[in-house]
């Protein structure tokens, strides 16, 4: 239902540089593949579909994509979000450019309803806010004891793939999503 905004709010995105826009569809049984081809076919020097047999999950998706992607950072964006601020890319790398101790950064999310009015923080179930967290510095610890820093669609992390080689499947086997 959302994906065509969630394609616009990346394509809208105000960078000094390219990017690639790396779409996973995991199987969708609705009108997904019809808006994803339309997409592919209006920019096929910017986006990349990738379409699964069968449904793999979100983090087995995210795997596959990741080891796709050719830019040295990752942002993630599911198709039931966008992203509200056109300038999220540049600011992001800039970020991780001038701090290279940091291997990721995420910003704030604000949920919306289906009329695109913003859900106030206090209405929203507490077992929802599990990604809401206070500290401004996470570390490995922190991510061990799910301890996250924002909800996946506000982060952008180094893209590690570039650098590791091996059996990486730790990575989606961890996290059966």
């Amino acid at each position: 239902k959302y994906v065509a905004q969630a394609i616009e709010s990346i394509l809208a995105q105000k960078t000094k540089y390219r990017y690639e826009i790396l779409i996973g569809d995991d199987c969708s049984n609705d009108d997904t593949r019809k808006v994803l081809e339309f997409y592919k076919k209006k920019y096929p020097d910017r986006i990349r579909v990738f379409y699964s047999k069968r449904n793999v999950k979100a983090t087995k998706n995210g795997f596959h994509l990741m080891k796709e992607a050719k830019g040295k950072y990752f942002a993630f964006c599911d198709g039931d979000d966008c992203w509200r601020d056109e300038h999220r890319l540049e600011r992001e790398v800039d970020f991780l450019e001038s701090h290279s101790a940091f291997s990721g950064i995420c910003g704030k999310v604000s949920l919306i309803d289906e009329d695109g009015k913003e859900i106030p923080t206090n209405e929203i179930a507490s077992n929802a806010q599990f990604w809401y967290q206070e500290a401004s510095e996470y570390s490995y610890k922190d991510f061990e004891a799910w301890k996250m820093p924002g909800q996946i669609s506000a982060c952008m992390i180094r893209n590690f793939m570039l650098e590791l080689k091996g059996d990486l499947s730790i990575y989606y086997k961890a996290h059966p999503m």
